[in-house]
Formats: C-alpha cells, structure tokens, sequence
C-alpha cells in the first residue's frame, strides 16, 4: 500500500488497473493516493486505511473519497475481493464505519465501467429496502442504493466505459444520487492520455456457452478491440467445473491481451470432453499494425484436465501459466 500526504481528497487505486502508476502520477494537486494490493481484500484495506485516519487525523475527515477500480453492473473489483449486492451484507458494518472519516457532505466517486448499470434482476438480500424514505432515487440500482445507505455520502458512478475514447470509454460519472461538486481525481492530460478502460469480464456461471460462461467471455473479448480481464463471480468461491463439449480456443490476431483470473485451482476445474485438447491458445500480432509486440495471454488459477492435451499454444503472442493445474490430459 503506498500514500502520500494526508489530504481531504482520498483516491485509492487498484494495482490490477492497467497503468496505475501512470495514474497515480496525474492525480489532482493536493490529494492523498492509496494503492490497494491486488492480492489482499480492498474494501478491508479502505476500511483499515479510514480507521487509521480517524485515530491519526480526528480533525481532518475526507471530503472525497475516489475509488479506482475494474467494475461490471452493479461490482466494484478491490484487490482480491468483490463489492456487490451479494457481498454488501458481510461488508456492511465496515462501510458504515467509513462514516466517521467522513463529513456530513462527503462524496464517494466509483471509477469502475458500468457500475451504474442495473445488475441481474434476481432477488438481493436488499431488494425490500427500496422503500422512498430511504431510497428517494429511485432510479438508481439497487447496488448504489445501498452503498449510499450503508456510507450515508453522495455517490457518482458510471453506467459506462470508463477511460479512453478509442476503447469506448469517457470520464464522465453520469448517475449521481445527489448534485457532485468534487473535481475528478486525475488531471486532464491524464484522461486524455490512459490508454486504458477500466471494464472487466466476469463469468456468473458453469455453462459451457451462452451469456455469463466463460466461452462467451472469451468471444467478447475476442471482438471489443482492448485488452481484457476475465473474472470469475463469487459461485466460485466453492469449487466448480466447467464441462467442455468442444474445445476452448483463444484466437485473437489483433494484437491485444487478455488476463483470465481463476478463483484458483482448486476451485474451478475445466473439463475437457476425453478426446482432443482442452484449451488451445492462437494469437499473433496485430494484422492490423504488425510493429505492434506480439499480445500476452495469462492464465492464473484453474485446473485443466479430461483431454488428450491440456493448453496448447500456437502463434507468436506470449502465453503465461500461474497457479495453476495442467492434470490427468491423455
């Protein structure tokens, strides 16, 4: 975690944001900028960071707090963890206890792409409390609702892309519970030169196909024209498997990369049909801009197994294997 000097203006920012450091770097003059481990719970280490300022700094609270991260509708993704309406009730006493680092009129901004949008329809722990004395904004989703209940500041996020233009993203947090009066957290030049978005994929289900499997993810990633993330949901906190019927390829020839994020290896298995291989890697360079390097394509935290080959990997793009189980393949 690395920060600078305390300042009413807090921006934490997630080290699995591509070019943090350069954001970090074209912050707002007078802000104080925490880093938040990828590999640790971020909303625990925002909480222990406002703690801390609180016993430091009593006559100091933050007016704004940034927080800069990947997002889908209705998820933040801080450090190993994700916010969401499903993880809100086991976060809810540490987000209420944000409120004493805060004044009466703090503003919270979320960076993440989409966040605003509305998440799944299903039943959420908090769908009866959008009653009007509590939630006079109706229109927002329910995941907002909540975090401004729990935080009791105004919340500004987006309903989409955030970063560059090229990529389809902008800078603007278009759903707001109350009138934003904060500057954003990075100065001009840097919004016009990140070259980045802050969208992520994220896999809801064990599907062999269809929207929320895996395979859509890597189609969708295959044709958006950015590098990618590819998470997993909180189903796979429990072991899973993902039963193959063909065989997963990653064929990409544009020249950008893609990060698949495993929940680990013991707990998602990818299940190849017996015959033929598993997961086959086919990526060069871009078609478009040969000069361009060769794209990266990771791999961390799953297991392979039930194929006459586990990973295969062809083309001149780098593949990279962590943490993760290549077993029982013919």
């Amino acid at each position: 975690m690395v920060s600078f000097t305390p300042s009413q203006n807090l921006i934490c920012i997630d080290a699995k944001v591509e070019g943090y450091e350069h954001l970090c770097q074209g912050v707002i003059r007078g802000s104080e900028v925490i880093l938040l481990n990828s590999n640790q719970d971020g909303v625990e280490q925002i909480t222990e960071h406002l703690r801390n300022r609180i016993r430091r700094h009593p006559s100091s609270p933050i007016q704004t707090l940034h927080i800069v991260s990947h997002g889908s509708p209705g998820c933040l993704y801080l450090g190993n963890s994700q916010l969401t309406l499903d993880t809100l009730e086991q976060y809810s006493d540490q987000l209420q206890q944000w409120r004493g680092a805060f004044t009466p009129d703090t503003e919270i901004l979320l960076y993440g792409c989409n966040v605003a949008q509305a998440e799944s329809q299903k039943s959420h722990p908090y769908s009866n409390l959008t009653d009007q004395l509590l939630f006079p904004h109706s229109s927002l989703s329910p995941f907002l609702q909540k975090i401004q209940y729990l935080t009791a500041a105004k919340i500004a996020a987006s309903s989409t892309k955030i970063g560059n233009n090229k990529l389809g993203g902008n800078w603007k947090l278009d759903i707001q519970t109350d009138k934003i009066l904060s500057p954003l957290a990075f100065t001009e030049s840097v919004q016009k030169s990140y070259a980045g978005v802050f969208a992520i994929l994220t896999v809801t289900n064990t599907d062999d196909s269809g929207d929320g499997s895996l395979r859509d993810a890597i189609e969708i990633a295959k044709t958006n024209g950015e590098d990618d993330t590819i998470q997993f949901s909180e189903l796979f906190n429990t072991p899973q498997t993902i039963a193959l019927t063909n065989q997963l390829n990653i064929d990409d020839d544009s020249g950008n990369n893609l990060t698949i994020v495993g929940p680990g290896a013991n707990n998602l298995i990818i299940q190849g049909t017996g015959t033929g291989g598993v997961i086959e890697v086919r990526t060069d360079s871009s078609t478009d801009d040969p000069s361009l390097p060769p794209a990266t394509v990771t791999i961390s935290g799953i297991t392979v197994q039930g194929g006459d080959r586990g990973i295969r990997h062809q083309g001149s793009a780098k593949l990279n294997i962590d943490s993760s189980t290549i077993s029982n393949n013919i």
